[in-house]
């Protein structure tokens, strides 16, 4: 994967073609068309393949998969042109893979997404994310959740397999967090019983797998209320296999004043809750002076005090997929600046004819441009070098993952860059994380077992619904190819039943066809779709008999530990 920056007489052909990618795939990556004019000084991601695969009549991405020993969803992170739709072309040219850097680790990724989000935005994004969280349910002073029509996000987010995640929050409906809402919470104990009895009810009806918390501007004075609320939420959501991530405002220390800060205490909250999110945004708003949104000295700023007090695994980095537009010159209190998405700000550039620098201190793209009143403008917004910058941090301080603010947000280039660096957190990772209590080991430790009793004894036995889980998915892999035994085995006496099954279908297309051209298939006619039914059922008949003995177990793993690879 490399990040071009364009200069001056770059064309997408020849940015291809000088690191030998494909400028269909170049364009798609980076959210433009093949006609779409270039900006100076902006950022394209271009990943080159190494295998390639043109669609033939009848395929499709899952037989593609299969024959690649590749799962569907890895398909549609590497060819992102397909933006989610599944019903492939017949000419169709797919990556199977690409000539990527080794990736910098692994990690989960989580989006925050409105629910009017684009269906075609939210399809092409989903099969790069971990977690989906919904945005956002509201609450009353008296504890009850205000509602959210989140019914299609949590549709999509399953089909893609994705875990959604409740998104909790004192923000009202005319979209300001209430101190107020919060203060009445925080010191009613019925009120608060009232709201975790209707969570937890939420949750199981809709399917939700966790839950994130994201009170801000609570009163100073209840720093130690708000704690403990969400130690009482993490306590009652971990009895039930659900998670809860605590949202923190960007600190850098203990002492940090203001509103926003001073309630979210980093110590207490970790331990709270099971993960953290770190809003790491937001330097540059809409009413501060012209700034970098995220800069990257202020986020790992954060991100070592959010270590100082808590391990990397439990920690979600924040990175904003928008941008802002101020005019100058910045008036204090009166000017504000205007927000749209990065993949607008290149196409404003575009527009206004505008060559795009980059801060190198900040890691931030901008520019400077004249509107028609003639009225300068400064934009910050983010691109691939700042995005690369925030996940080579994560991924170098061990972090549980990545967030951004927000899906509908558009930055193309944003995802097949984490694909191209990332090794996106797994199932197995994330059942163990998630699902296992360090405070079990801890006790079995204080008991005196030993590591590999407390592996024999707790780890392997909790873990049986997803050991149960991969050894049925990779079991029915190897069940159902037949490819490798062509490769591999020259002795008919050891072919798999698969490989038989599949010889005698090619056969009897053979003879279908009268490529022998006999007077066998001149004087019969052959059963052909009978023979395929009798060879679809001898396929699945072990599965179908296996399976119940795996239903309890299966079913339990999906739903705790199955996520988005």
């Amino acid at each position: 994967m490399h990040i071009h920056v364009v200069k001056r007489g770059d064309t997408l052909s020849s940015i291809a073609a000088m690191h030998g990618a494909l400028p269909a795939f170049v364009a798609a990556d980076n959210g433009l068309t093949l006609s779409t004019p270039l900006v100076i000084g902006q950022a394209l991601v271009v990943r080159t393949p190494k295998t390639l695969h043109t669609v033939r009549a009848g395929e499709t991405l899952s037989s593609i998969a299969r024959d690649y020993d590749l799962s569907v969803r890895t398909l549609l992170r590497r060819n992102f042109f397909l933006h989610g739709r599944e019903l492939l072309r017949e000419g169709d040219v797919l990556a199977i893979d690409y000539a990527d850097e080794a990736p910098l680790g692994t990690l989960g990724v989580n989006a925050y997404a409105y629910p009017y989000i684009g269906g075609e935005l939210l399809d092409s994004v989903l099969p790069f994310l971990t977690y989906l969280t919904p945005f956002t349910y509201g609450i009353t002073p008296a504890g009850v959740l205000v509602p959210l029509d989140d019914a299609r996000l949590l549709e999509r987010a399953a089909h893609y397999g994705a875990k959604s995640l409740m998104h909790l929050s004192t923000l009202t409906p005319e979209g300001n967090f209430s101190s107020e809402n919060a203060a009445a919470l925080l010191q009613n104990d019925r009120a608060q019983s009232a709201l975790l009895a209707e969570i937890l009810q939420t949750m199981a009806k809709k399917g939700y797998y966790g839950l994130d918390v994201d009170f801000e501007y609570v009163p100073p004075e209840l720093r130690e209320d708000y704690a403990a609320f969400v130690c009482r939420l993490r306590e009652a959501l971990n009895a039930e296999g659900k998670p809860v991530v605590a949202a923190l405002a960007p600190k850098t220390s203990a002492q940090q004043r203001g509103l926003l800060y001073e309630a979210h205490d980093y110590a207490l909250l970790s331990k709270a809750a099971n993960a953290v999110f770190l809003m790491t945004y937001e330097w540059g708003y809409a009413y501060s002076e012209p700034q970098a949104i995220a800069p990257l000295p202020q986020v790992r700023a954060v991100l070592d005090y959010a270590l100082s007090v808590t391990a990397g695994e439990n920690i979600f980095l924040g990175a904003p997929l928008y941008a802002y537009d101020w005019p100058l010159p910045y008036e204090k209190g009166r000017t504000r600046a205007e927000t749209f998405s990065s993949q607008e700000a290149v196409a404003r550039a575009r527009l206004v004819g505008a060559e795009i620098e980059f801060d190198e201190t900040a890691r931030s793209p901008c520019y400077h441009y004249f509107d028609k009143m003639r009225r300068e403008h400064v934009v910050w917004f983010e691109d691939a070098r700042s995005l690369r910058a925030k996940i080579a941090l994560a991924a170098e301080k061990g972090l549980q993952g990545i967030g951004f603010w927000q899906a509908g947000r558009e930055l193309a280039q944003a995802w097949p860059l984490l694909d191209a660096l990332l090794t996106l957190e797994t199932l197995m990772r994330t059942y163990f994380t998630t699902n296992i209590p360090d405070a079990v080991i801890e006790a079995a430790r204080i008991d005196g077992a030993g590591e590999w009793r407390i592996l024999a004894k707790i780890v392997l036995p909790m873990s049986t619904p997803i050991i149960a889980t991969l050894a049925l998915l990779v079991g029915l892999g190897y069940w159902n190819d037949w490819l490798n035994g062509l490769y591999y085995i020259n002795n008919d006496k050891l072919y798999s039943i698969q490989v038989l099954l599949n010889k005698m279908l090619l056969d009897v297309q053979y003879l279908m066809s009268g490529a022998s051209g006999g007077a066998l298939t001149q004087s019969i006619t052959l059963p052909a779709t009978g023979i395929k039914m009798a060879v679809a059922v001898m396929g699945a008949l072990p599965i179908l008999v296996v399976y119940p003995f795996f239903q309890k177990y299966f079913v339990k793993g999906i739903v705790i530990g199955a996520v988005k690879g």
